[in-house]
């Protein structure tokens, strides 16, 4: 697989309300929200089934079967807590072998960032025979983590994530 796309959004300091406001825990508790309730992000999913396993090192997994109607992606999301989160996806012939991750940042105390990052069988027919809407996909993904990310901002200034860090 190799890497077709990455960006960063800010997360800290973003809306007056919210300066100085987001931690961590809220951005990871959010995430992980995400991950379990894609639903509530994307409004063309009719449903999801999530099987979700913790592992002693503090790692999980979570099998998950997301439901577009005509069409149903399988995946595993593996997180490493506080860090990143990873998105596989299998191979079948409609869709390449692709991961996407979502990474926190925080270059500074208290700046944080959230880095996406796709990747892709790139000599998968349907990848090799859609080139011309690369620039397409690439602004949807962006629209789509943008979306994520104010929802994210909205949930935590409502203290939907309460943490005990403050």
């Amino acid at each position: 697989m190799q890497k077709v796309h990455e960006h960063i959004i800010r997360m800290s300091s973003k809306t007056p309300d919210l300066a100085g406001k987001v931690t961590r825990d809220d951005l990871w508790m959010g995430l992980m929200f995400f991950v379990t309730h894609p639903e509530d992000f994307i409004s063309v999913l009719e449903d999801a089934e999530i099987d979700e396993n913790l592992h002693p090192d503090g790692t999980t997994t979570l099998n998950r079967k997301l439901n577009f109607g005509p069409y149903t992606v399988q995946d595993v999301v593996e997180t490493i807590p506080q860090e990143l989160i990873k998105f596989n996806i299998d191979e079948t012939e409609a869709i390449p072998q692709s991961r996407f991750e979502v990474q926190i940042e925080e270059p500074e105390a208290g700046v944080f960032f959230l880095r996406f990052t796709y990747f892709e069988n790139t000599e998968h027919e349907q990848v090799k025979g859609a080139e011309q809407y690369k620039p397409l996909r690439i602004q949807a993904w962006e629209q789509k983590d943008k979306d994520v990310a104010n929802k994210l901002l909205e949930m935590i200034a409502q203290g939907k994530f309460i943490t005990t860090k403050q």
